[in-house]
This record gives structure tokens, C-alpha cells and sequence, in this order.
């Protein structure tokens, strides 16, 4: 009988070569684009198992993961009793077959592009060539990827690009190997847990949910970096926190900032915080006669059960005023001492 499996990424990263490794050759693999959609695949019974990375030797554990499971599993507790596979990583430098781009000579390369965990894996490589060629016009970009197989694709009809993935990667799709094991440690190794459908907690609890809306608003004094993230950090906190709510709860959310802000994107201190996977957008509030100055706003769109608790609107400092008929009291809200941005995602 073959194995429906279901794993993040794309053909040719490391979780699939997890998945081969465990079940040998009896199995049919279903590449997803997020950890989220795996785990909604086990759960409507498109696919039998699931095999997620939970642990690398260098980052530590991948959070992302860690959250969508324990969404899905209902505690941390359960990750732990799951069967595991850890397999070694080795991460190489690849590029389009015919770029110009040799090892010896990598002064020419305009981005670095790979899923976050495995730049962070290669820190010591990216920035030792970001510093080797400062005294260059313009020194290498990096760029973010949802997998590394993605990146690797992506660079295919790109000369000037180079992808941190897989050496099969580069037989996968067509590329050229420039360097092989640039990854921080030779001994580097990520974990993977494997998953069936019975391991979920409460199938019916975790499909019955509906889709909500949360508002939020807080004012700034002042028009600085720093005032906009203090005060960003204070409303999504206060929101999560007043609603029961996760960060893997978040759909997308819409800032509006008005025309008096303009030092930094809401959205940027958001991903500081670990929002990095929400679908977020910024923009500019309608500028109204009497409007309440220096605000920031909110539209969280929030997966909850249908069984939902009240839904509280959360509006701060000088934005009470603002919905007063919506809005929940925070007057007894305080935000945690622990430093938030100690807390960010690593995928």
C-alpha cells in the first residue's frame, strides 16, 4: 500500500529527502507551500502522514513549526512523544549553469536568496562575502524564500542570482554547484517528527472554526522608529493576549498609520516580533477634519472556533476615543516585561 505524504516545500528539499529516507521508496510525496497547509492536508485526509522539521543543530528549534503544530496537536507535550528522523544538512552555493559566476570569484552576484532557516544555517558565509566585497559597488542582497527547492527554482533563468539549497537541488533543476558545504558547521543536522492523522488532537474542534474580524488603534507622541515599534508591539500584544490568540491564529492584518506618521512601517515591528509569515499591508488613514492625530490602526483578520468567545477591540492611550462603543477595556492590560523581539521566528 503507498504512503500519502505531505511535507513543506518544494521537490528536491530536505524535508522530502527526510521523507525518502524514513519510508523508502513505497510513497507518494505531496509538496506544500506552508507548514499550515501540511497539517490542514492531514487533517481533511488528503494525505495519510506528515513530516515537519522541528529541530536544527545550529538555530535551534523551528518556531514556525513548533507553532503550527501545537495549533494543531494542542500542546508542546505531544511534538515530544512523536517518532523522529534527523538527517544531516549540508547546504551549497548554487547558480543558473551558464552564469559567469565562478568560486573563486563571487564579487558579482546580486542576490543571495534561500528560506530563512538556511541563511541563518550560512551566517558566517553570507556575511564574510557581504564583507569581503563591501569596497564593491554594491555588496550581495538577501532574500528571504518560503523553501530552499523553491529558491533554487526561482534562480533558474536568473545569471546573476545563486540559491543556498541542496546539492540535489542543482540536479533537480539544472543549475551549477559554485561551492559545496558553506553552512556554519560541518556537523549540522535538522530533526523532522513524523505525523498520522490520528495524532491530531480533536479533528472536528480544529475544522470548525470561522473566520473574524479584530480592531485596534494606539497613538504615538512622537514620529520615531522607536515610537511607532513600542507602540505596535503594545496593540498586537494587548490584542492577542485579550483575545486568547497565537500568532498561528493570524490570517493577514491591514495597518493604517496617518499622514503625521511616516519614520517606519507598522508592519516592519510586527515581523520583529515573529509576524514574519502573516500577510501583512500598510497604508495611509483618510485624512478628516478633527481626525485623531498620530494613530496607528488596526484589521486583524483571526481563524477562531465557531464557538468563539466575545470578540474584544482593543484601542490604547489617546485612540480610546476613538470607538468607545467597540471597544474592550485595557485599563488592567499589562505587556509582558519579557523583550518580545527576543521571541522572533527563525524558519
Amino acid at each position: 500500500m503507498t504512503i500519502l505524504v505531505g511535507y513543506q516545500g518544494e521537490i528536491g528539499c530536505y524535508s522530502e529527502e527526510a521523507a525518502i529516507q524514513y519510508w523508502g521508496g513505497n510513497i507518494k510525496l505531496t509538496p506544500h507551500k506552508t507548514f499550515e497547509d501540511v497539517l490542514s492536508s492531514l487533517v481533511h485526509g488528503d494525505i495519510s502522514h506528515a513530516i515537519l522539521p522541528i529541530y536544527n543543530s545550529i538555530i535551534g528549534p523551528i518556531a514556525a513549526c513548533h507553532q503550527a503544530m501545537e495549533n494543531y496537536l494542542g500542546s508542546s507535550e505531544r511534538i515530544d512523544s512523536l517518532p523522529k528522523i534527523s538527517i544531516p544538512v549540508k547546504h551549497a552555493l548554487l547558480c543558473h549553469k551558464d552564469s559567469p559566476l565562478q568560486e573563486d570569484d563571487l564579487s558579482l552576484i546580486s542576490r543571495i536568496i534561500s528560506h530563512p532557516a538556511a541563511l541563518l544555517q550560512c551566517s558566517d558565509f553570507i556575511t564574510s562575502l557581504q564583507k569581503k566585497y563591501t569596497s564593491k559597488d554594491k555588496s550581495p542582497t538577501v532574500i528571504e524564500f518560503y523553501d530552499t527547492a523553491g529558491a533554487a527554482r526561482f534562480i533558474q533563468d536568473k545569471v546573476w542570482d545563486v540559491a543556498i539549497a541542496s546539492e540535489r537541488c542543482a540536479e533537480v533543476y539544472g543549475l551549477r554547484i559554485i561551492r559545496r558545504c558553506i553552512q556554519d558547521r560541518t556537523d549540522n543536522f535538522t530533526k523532522f517528527a513524523i505525523l498520522e492523522r490520528s495524532d491530531i488532537a480533536d479533528i472536528s474542534e480544529i475544522t470548525d472554526h470561522t473566520l473574524i474580524g479584530i480592531r485596534g488603534a494606539i497613538t504615538i507622541d512622537e514620529d520615531t522608529d522607536q515610537a511607532i515599534s513600542t507602540a505596535t508591539t503594545e496593540l498586537l500584544s494587548s490584542i492577542l493576549e485579550s483575545n486568547n490568540l497565537s500568532k498561528s491564529d493570524i490570517i493577514s492584518a491591514v495597518f493604517t498609520a496617518t499622514s503625521d506618521i511616516r519614520a517606519a512601517f507598522p508592519a516592519k515591528h510586527a515581523r520583529e516580533i515573529g509576524w514574519n509569515t502573516v500577510p501583512m499591508l500598510c497604508a495611509t488613514e483618510m485624512e478628516v477634519n478633527g481626525a485623531l492625530p498620530m494613530c496607528i490602526r488596526v484589521l486583524l483578520h483571526v481563524r477562531k472556533p465557531s464557538h468563539h468567545e466575545t470578540v474584544h477591540h482593543i484601542y490604547l492611550r489617546g485612540a480610546r476615543v476613538l470607538r468607545p462603543d467597540i471597544s474592550y477595556s485595557a485599563d488592567n492590560y499589562i505587556l509582558p516585561k519579557a523583550d518580545l523581539r527576543s521571541s522572533i521566528i527563525s524558519l
